[in-house]
């Protein structure tokens, strides 16, 4: 009895201590979470504190960055107003020309011509009210003429070229373009431009030379009719000014064109022009004052694709009403006549473009300042074959090479007939 007595109350001390434990343990157990549950909401605290802080400087450097930016925005405001549509562009060119001659007056010895020779043109072009008003610019190289030349010093009108020579000098640069063009919207199709101006009415090289920019002002009028676009352009240019002696007279051109653009189908335009020149007094290269220039030219454009490629077709004729003739020895002096074909274009890297030509330019059809200067201007016939390849959308390499022909005996012009030439020209343009 006394046994199991002691067994009972040994149990029951065994397990007071057992519990007592388990209540230690729990209460120290208690005491851990509650203590990872203060660090935890002191970190969270951190957390939140680390993230107002982020929140704040990252406002603050939007704001900066807002500044900064209002900044530059104010400066380009300040910044000069003409800069605003304002485009610039230019191109320089470097030329291999090799002239072979052969002259067929036995008394005369041929003479070769070997010129390496460069080109640069750059300037700048602004619009204003909305694309109305254009206002542009661009300076060229050329070569000084001779004082006894119709230039009388001056750069030649037809070509931009500058020959290496002279010792390693200095090369000019020269006004070439300087213009006004007005295109009003509350009158469409009305085009008016003044200054030194490119040729701004349908032309070939028969006439214009493309380094050829004349001086005066021209107006255009145009109006569509369905798939044709009819227009009209007239031009009054000072071709020479003088003022000295009892027999000097202002050299004056007016022009008159009439013609219509007719887009037959998609890929297919057609371009007809009938042109009026009239020079009032000559601007030939002689004192005598026996030659005239009214002249009629009928040009012929047209533009479409084949297999893929943009093609061009073109024929151009010239007649002088008024040439006197005084100056040849053949009765036909006053006509001209060029045709000629261009397949493809260059815009790109690997564009490739081919064209072929064949003009036969009589002695007085047209006055030989202005036309094409590569050809020989005018008592020429011949044929020019051309290729240019774009090595990249900027860059191009060109060749080209004349087959040409004197075709009177013109002491005006101080040329022998039958004398022919064969001229090669290699170009390497870059265009900016």
């Amino acid at each position: 009895m006394k046994t199991c007595l002691k067994l009972a109350v040994l149990g029951v001390v065994l397990y007071s201590a057992t519990a007592s434990a388990d209540q230690a343990t729990m209460d120290e157990m208690k005491a851990t979470i509650d203590a990872l549950q203060a660090k935890l909401m002191a970190q969270q605290s951190r957390l939140d504190q680390i993230e107002t802080k982020v929140a704040q400087d990252m406002r603050l450097e939007m704001s900066k960055v807002a500044r900064e930016l209002a900044a530059d925005a104010a400066k380009q405001q300040a910044a000069p107003g003409w800069l605003e549509n304002l485009e610039f562009s230019g191109d320089m060119r470097l030329r291999a020309q090799f002239d072979c001659a052969d002259d067929s007056d036995d008394t005369r010895r041929a003479k070769n011509r070997n010129r390496a020779r460069f080109r640069l043109r750059f300037g700048f072009i602004k619009t204003w009210l909305d694309e109305q008003l254009t206002v542009g610019f661009r300076l060229a190289s050329g070569e000084d003429t001779s004082d006894s030349s119709p230039f009388h010093g001056e750069s030649d009108p037809a070509t931009t070229n500058q020959t290496f020579t002279n010792f390693f000098s200095e090369k000019n640069i020269w006004i070439d373009r300087a213009y006004a063009i007005w295109k009003p919207k509350a009158v469409p199709g009305l085009v008016v431009a003044g200054g030194k101006i490119f040729v701004p009415f349908v032309h070939t090289d028969l006439i214009w030379d493309e380094d050829v920019n004349p001086e005066g002002f021209w107006a255009q009028y145009s109006k569509a009719f369905g798939s044709i676009e009819a227009f009209v352009n007239m031009g009054y240019f000072l071709a020479y000014e003088s003022y000295s002696g009892d027999d000097q007279y202002d050299t004056e051109l007016h022009m008159y064109q009439f013609g219509v653009h007719w887009q037959i189908a998609e890929g297919l335009k057609w371009t007809s022009a009938a042109t009026y020149y009239d020079y009032d007094h000559t601007p030939q290269a002689t004192s005598e004052d026996s030659l005239g220039y009214q002249m009629v030219n009928l040009t012929n454009k047209v533009g479409f694709n084949a297999f893929g490629l943009p093609c061009e077709v073109y024929t151009d004729f010239v007649h002088n009403c008024d040439n006197r003739l005084d100056y040849v020895n053949d009765e036909n002096g006053d006509d001209g006549i060029a045709v000629g074909v261009k397949v493809g274009k260059n815009q790109k890297k690997g564009d490739l473009s081919v064209s072929y030509k064949y003009a036969w330019i009589e002695a007085f059809a047209t006055p030989f300042l202005f036309n094409d200067s590569d050809f020989g201007h005018t008592n020429v016939k011949g044929h020019v074959l051309r290729a240019k390849y774009n090595l990249t959308d900027f860059l191009t390499l060109g060749g080209s090479v004349f087959f040409l022909q004197r075709m009177n005996n013109s002491s005006v012009l101080s040329q022998t007939a039958g004398a022919e030439t064969v001229t090669t020209q290699i170009d390497l343009e870059w265009s900016f």
